[in-house]
């Protein structure tokens, strides 16, 4: 059986919650033969839990990315080489996040084997994306988890005064590119709260925390502002772990969720594709 909100709808799919602060299994999933009473199961799922697991899930490059087209706007990623080939690929929707190297030492993909602090994907642009789905093709022993926070839990346990002051605080991220302080004008700015329209619930968007600045407060009372925020996010009552095995598809709301990976050996390796979703077209 579906969620409780879909027991008019026919289907076989299930959603089974972790138990923590966000994230849920979704169990029964056949890429061939979902059907639209399947995919509204899986978008209100997606609503409700702001993560979702898939296990198991033997997709190609073509399926996984058809799949992602059900949900919103695949963004094109960076022209990297072919995973464990030497050709140059062309520039598609899917980024290989990986530590693989090329026999020239060349990378073939995206984000390494580095521990990775808590973010939004693409902070720094002027339109993050608003979903990310992440396809695990090989997977080491050990390391390599990715945890997630949630970012309405994080706004409602903040002090009153502290939500007011929030509520008001505009943050801004350089491109990644630009080694220059965030206050300059090439900067993003974004809203400290996001507010989802639909529910009417507030989320922090924090985004990422280097070099973070906040518009029109100097910077030592920014400092203290942002650092009075961030602590929030080592509270693990408001995260799950996802511990990933080779076949997993995770699929996250990049507006109301962080999230961060753990490093891991980088004479292992590690490779996953990845899609995100622009706000151009979102279907949830």
């Amino acid at each position: 059986m579906a969620t409780a909100k879909n027991k008019g709808i026919k289907t076989t799919l299930k959603v089974v919650p972790t138990g923590d602060a966000l994230g849920a299994d979704l169990l029964g999933v056949h890429f061939d033969r979902l059907t639209e009473q399947d995919y509204a199961v899986i978008r209100q799922a997606w609503r409700d839990h702001l993560v979702l697991r898939i296990g198991g899930s033997a997709i190609d490059e073509g399926g996984f990315l058809d799949f992602t087209r059900q949900f919103g706007q695949p963004m094109m990623a960076p022209a990297y080489p072919v995973a464990k080939k030497k050709s140059q690929r062309t520039q598609t929707p899917i980024t290989y996040v990986t530590n693989i190297r090329d026999d020239q030492g060349r990378p073939l993909g995206a984000l390494g084997a580095d521990a990775l602090a808590w973010h939004s994907d693409m902070a720094y642009s002027e339109a993050p994306p608003v979903h990310t789905l992440l396809h695990a093709l090989e997977i080491p022993e050990s390391g390599g988890n990715t945890s997630f926070l949630n970012m309405y839990m994080l706004y409602e346990a903040l002090s009153p005064s502290l939500q007011r002051l929030a509520d008001n605080l505009i943050v801004c991220h350089p491109p990644v590119e630009n080694t220059t302080d965030a206050e300059q004008p090439n900067a993003t700015s974004h809203p400290m709260v996001q507010l989802n329209p639909e529910t009417e619930r507030k989320a922090l968007f924090l985004g990422r925390r280097p070099r973070a600045s906040l518009e029109g407060i100097p910077r030592d009372e920014a400092e203290d502002i942002l650092d009075r925020l961030w602590a929030y996010t080592n509270q693990s009552k408001f995260a799950w772990t996802q511990r990933w095995r080779s076949g997993d598809l995770v699929m996250w709301d990049n507006r109301y969720v962080m999230h961060r990976r753990d490093a891991f050996d980088d004479n292992t390796s590690r490779l996953l594709r990845r899609v995100t979703l622009s706000a151009d077209a979102v279907s949830l």
